[in-house]
């Protein structure tokens, strides 16, 4: 694929991706009003698992080795199973605006491991991007402590859980990518992480009526399936094999903003505290800080890349 169509490709993926992320946010929401959470991720996950492989048996055709199987569990309980439960949990708790904020965070929190796990050097941008995250997540809990009885705090500490998750995720499927094609590893990862959901719901739920589905939850189901899932999940891997998992990280600014504007028309009682929006911008500004080093940092490798190439005639 030529340069200029693989950049279309790849931005456009994205775009799309945390759209239907952000849309997701208030779609769920009404969702989970009508049956229990962790139910309505466990069919998710279930539906979409076997529909994404189907997917990547036609269009890829390739079949994963044992020995890679260890790699296939960690994607599946970090981002699918790890990322969707904690994520729907802060949802039902949170509200969807609240858990549409929290998603920038991932960039940084994905560099904050990069350099955790030495895969990336610091840098002073990217030690404030981490801490202006980190403060903006503390700010958001709010100044009077953490209670662990207020469904608000359990709320931000499950959607923390929940970004930290998708951020394992993102560095932990780079090397996988090298090996087997992005619908593959989207749809076995998934796999894994209906299989983990499933068990989670049968060691939560002994009573019958949790497994109840209200026909009111089918539409958001529907869509929590087909769009933030098998079409978004696809889109985000073929993405990340293209580019830096921060820059597939940052498109999450998106979110909010789809989410925000999308809940003041479905939700008009919807009210974020002046701690949520300071909160917010912190972790704004943290990701713009990290996106500046990469930015540089992508510059003077051009840069490197452009006197190599000079000197290559001369050295003829």
């Amino acid at each position: 694929m030529p340069a200029v169509l693989r950049y279309i490709a790849v931005y456009g993926a994205l775009l799309y991706s945390q759209t239907a992320f952000g849309i997701y946010s208030v779609v769920g929401k009404l969702g989970i009003q009508y049956m229990d959470p962790i139910i309505f991720s466990l069919l998710r996950e279930s539906i979409a698992g076997p529909l994404l492989i189907v997917m990547a048996v036609l269009i890829e055709g390739v079949k994963p080795r044992w020995q890679d199987a260890g790699w296939f569990f960690i994607l599946g309980a970090t981002g699918v199973w790890g990322n969707q439960l904690f994520f729907i949990l802060g949802l039902n708790l949170s509200g969807s605006v609240v858990a549409s904020i929290m998603q920038p965070a991932i960039p940084v929190f994905t560099t904050a491991l990069a350099l955790i796990f030495r895969l990336e050097k610091p840098t002073v941008l990217k030690i404030i991007g981490i801490a202006f995250a980190t403060a903006g997540a503390v700010v958001m809990v709010g100044f009077q402590g953490i209670s662990l009885k207020s469904k608000a705090t359990m709320g931000l500490i499950f959607l923390v859980a929940n970004t930290l998750s998708m951020s394992i995720y993102l560095i932990l499927q780079k090397p996988v990518l090298k090996r087997y094609p992005p619908v593959t590893v989207t749809s076995i990862a998934y796999i894994v992480g209906s299989c983990l959901m499933g068990l989670t719901a049968i060691y939560y739920y002994d009573n019958q009526s949790k497994w109840v589905v209200d026909k009111r939850a089918l539409l958001p189901l529907g869509y929590a399936i087909i769009f933030p899932t098998v079409l978004t999940y696809a889109c985000l891997t073929y993405a990340n094999k293209y580019t830096d998992s921060s820059i597939v990280a940052a498109s999450n600014t998106i979110q909010p903003v789809v989410s925000t504007i999308l809940s003041y028309f479905v939700f008009p009682t919807t009210h974020i505290f002046t701690r949520q929006w300071i909160g917010g911008a912190l972790i704004i500004a943290g990701l713009g800080a990290v996106c500046i080093d990469k930015y540089l940092q992508h510059r003077r490798e051009m840069k490197l890349s452009q006197m190599k190439q000079d000197l290559l005639p001369g050295e003829s």
